[in-house]
């Protein structure tokens, strides 16, 4: 079986220290991705995020000194149907989060490889090896007033460049 995106959902928030997000997962063996931008003034940090109750993994992080955070987490097997996303954080911060499911995935496998990157770039990249069987999905955030493009090859899931920091997104695009 193929990887195959299943849907996505996402929201914007400010002066919160936990939000809640309706996720609908439908599909087998699958596998649901929640990227968090948060406008890191503080040290702000996601304390944990779950899904239907059930905890995700911290998959992985990236700070621009106290400007903007992005975290990644991952959960294998979620549950069927229409269900909660909760993110919450160290203390209250303006946030951009989102999720994102996919059928096809091997219960079993690892997430793979997760690479960060910061900086100040209009046209952010970073390298990650993939295979042709795989789907390689990235999380991106900023403080600024950033226009968001994605890659040729790339597909939006959801973004937030409107309303105030954080300003972000996820896209994904198939491996090798």
């Amino acid at each position: 079986m193929a990887i195959a995106f299943d849907a996505a959902s996402s929201q914007q928030g400010s002066g919160a220290s936990s939000y809640t997000l309706s996720h609908t997962c439908t599909g087998a063996n699958l596998y649901l991705l929640v990227g968090v931008i948060i406008q890191n003034t503080a040290s702000e940090t996601v304390s944990s995020v779950t899904y239907n109750t059930v905890a995700l993994t911290s998959l992985g992080i990236a700070t621009n000194g106290t400007s903007v955070r992005v975290e990644l987490w991952g959960l294998a097997g979620p549950a069927t149907g229409a269900n909660n996303i909760v993110v919450t954080l160290s203390a209250a911060a303006a946030v951009a989060f989102g999720g994102t499911s996919w059928t096809g995935v091997m219960q079993g496998s690892s997430t793979g490889t997760v690479a960060t990157n910061t900086g100040t770039s209009s046209t952010p990249s970073v390298n990650v090896s993939s295979a042709t069987s795989e789907v390689v999905v990235d999380c991106a955030g900023s403080s600024g007033n950033t226009t968001w493009t994605v890659g040729a090859n790339q597909t939006s899931r959801w973004e937030f460049d409107l309303g105030g920091p954080p300003r972000g997104g996820m896209s994904n695009e198939a491996g090798a």
